[in-house]
């Protein structure tokens, strides 16, 4: 048989010991609560650095900014907000540059396939119906692209279009308008 000092001993300890799970439990909320916000203001001020502060809709399916600055054989900041009208999730989806045409009228690109000159490097991602999709990476030109530049710069005018898995093959978004953006490559 338990004595009363041991008993209440027991159901002392027991008593600290709940009080510390529950700081503790708090703690490790209130902690992942600050992760969380930060990452998502994180994502927000990127955009906001780049002038972007709109959201991608339904009626507004890719929100980028409308330039962008690049030296061959470099990278720079880009992102794409990405919103999928479909009616069933885009499995590993990625914005792409294709069609892209210098300032003088000349194609870069062979056919319609994705440049090879021009490419924003970004992670693929699944973008569920009705969802909206932050894509955060940089576009880059290859020491290739040198060959179309007059001179130390030139304006290309590519098409962004969003590729993805649908029905199990990869192919271009068609429920998605592909949309303009002017790049501007330097040496």
């Amino acid at each position: 048989m338990i004595s009363k000092k041991a008993a209440i001993e027991v159901s002392a300890t027991a008593i600290v010991t709940i009080i510390l799970a529950f700081v503790f439990l708090g703690l490790a909320i209130t902690f992942v609560r600050n992760i969380i916000g930060q990452s998502e203001s994180t994502v927000d001020d990127f955009f906001a650095s780049l002038g972007v502060t709109a959201y991608a809709d339904a009626s507004n399916p890719l929100v980028f900014p409308e330039r962008a600055t690049v030296r061959v054989g470099r990278n720079a900041d880009f992102g794409i907000r990405v919103f999928n009208p479909s009616h069933q999730p885009l499995i590993d989806a990625k914005p792409v540059i294709r069609q892209c045409v210098s300032s003088r009228g000349d194609p870069i690109e062979d056919d319609e396939s994705t440049s090879h000159y021009l490419s924003f490097v970004t992670t693929t991602e699944t973008i569920e119906s009705g969802a909206e999709q932050a894509f955060r990476g940089s576009i880059r030109a290859t020491e290739e692209v040198r060959d179309f530049l007059s001179g130390t710069s030139e304006l290309f005018i590519c098409s962004i279009a969003i590729r993805a898995k649908i029905d199990g093959t990869e192919q271009i978004v068609s429920e998605i308008q592909p949309m303009q953006v002017r790049v501007t490559v330097t040496t």
